[in-house]
This record gives structure tokens, sequence and C-alpha cells, in this order.
């Protein structure tokens, strides 16, 4: 196929030659949301490294669950639930940056808040409250803290989802990823590629910080 270039006054000038081309659509959320009625899936990702303690004055952990202290956490992740509410019947919640086996071994990278990787489902803000405070009781804050692990998972869910689908009108799941973080991450470069592959899933990932910004987070966090 070639395409002519033409002057002011019509008289061609050269010629373009195109060998191969190609087109592809993409559809936007609501484009999927409309023609499909997709299920949105809301996965609640939380950082329980030890980047959640504080080493300014009045030091403390974003963690606390002493009575009447604040916690960021907490009213966090019930808006997050209150906001699909609507949308969903269930939120998965999952956790990362914690070491969640006896002895002084790294963190784990990705671990279920309800204790059961098998059925990571809360059907209620309270059901996720208490399998926040109920994880916090039972890991111990840990480093590195990784985010490429919980990013990876969701863009597999999401890439099987578009493996069995036909094309992206027949999508049947769209996955909203929110991670709550401390404001560290340790795989930066390898956190960012999965990050720039969701942009070719039906997913969405909302990042968090939590607590105060720090003098001493770098501008990459």
């Amino acid at each position: 196929m070639a395409l002519f270039i033409l002057d002011s006054k019509m008289k061609s000038i050269g010629k373009i030659k195109l060998t191969n081309c190609a087109s592809r659509r993409f559809y936007t959320f609501f484009d999927l949301r409309l023609r499909n009625q997709l299920n949105i899936v809301p996965i609640i990702a939380v950082d329980y490294s030890l980047a959640n303690l504080t080493f300014e004055e009045g030091q403390y952990c974003i963690h606390t669950l002493k009575e009447g202290a604040p916690n960021d956490y907490v009213d966090s992740l019930k808006g997050i639930y209150n906001a699909f509410e609507a949308l969903s019947r269930f939120t998965v919640a999952y956790g990362f940056g914690a070491c969640t086996v006896p002895g002084d071994g790294p963190a784990c990278n990705l671990f279920s808040l309800t204790g059961d990787f098998a059925d990571p489902y809360v059907t209620s803000a309270q059901e996720l409250i208490n399998s926040y405070s109920g994880t916090i009781k039972n890991v111990r804050l840990a480093l590195p803290v990784n985010f490429m692990h919980i990013v990876k998972f969701v863009c597999d869910l999401a890439q099987t989802e578009m493996g069995t689908a036909s094309d992206a009108t027949h999508i049947g799941n769209y996955y909203v990823l929110t991670i709550l973080m401390a404001g560290v991450i340790d795989d930066f470069q390898e956190a960012m590629n999965e990050i720039l592959r969701a942009a070719q899933l039906p997913v969405s990932i909302i990042i968090v910080k939590i607590g105060t910004i720090s003098h001493n987070e770098n501008d990459s966090t």
C-alpha cells in the first residue's frame, strides 16, 4: 500500500510505502463496565514492614493498636472497603513485608490477612479490620519491602482473565489493587516493570502513602 504526498497544487512529490500495519482497539474501564457488567474485584495490600517504625521525635509504630491512638491504616481500610461496598460483596486482603514464621528470616512478600491464603476474602469492614489487627499480633515487622510480588500476583490473575476471553469485551473481572504503604520500596524497578505491565491488563493500581512524609525518604518513594 502506498500513500502519495501532494504539494499545494495537488502534484505528486513523493510517496510513502506501507509494508506492514495493524490496528488495536483499547477500551476504557467505563466501556467495559457498561458493556460487560464487569465484576469489580477489590484487592488490598498492607505494608507490614519495618518502614512503619518512625525515628523522629515521639517514636512510634504506625501500626499501633493502643486504645485511643490514631492509626491511619485502620482509617484507610475502612474508607477503601466502604468505597467498594456497593460494587463488590467482598474484598481480598493481603499483606507483605513481615516475617510470618518464628525466627529471624526475611520478610514474606505476600500473605493473606485472614491467615488462609486459599481464602483471603473478607465480607465486611469490621472483618477487614479484625484481620488487619490479628495479623499485627501474629507477624514480625521485617525487611525488605518488596512490591513486585503483590503487583505480579494481581497481574497474573488479570492475564489469566485475558487469556480465557476471546477479546477485551468478554472480560468478566476487573481488578483494583490498593497498596497501603509506609513509604519505602526496595524493589522499585521490578515493581515499576509490573505496574507498566498492568497498563495492558484489566487492572487499576492505587498506592496510598500512610503516615507523615519523612525527610529521609528519597524522591523515588
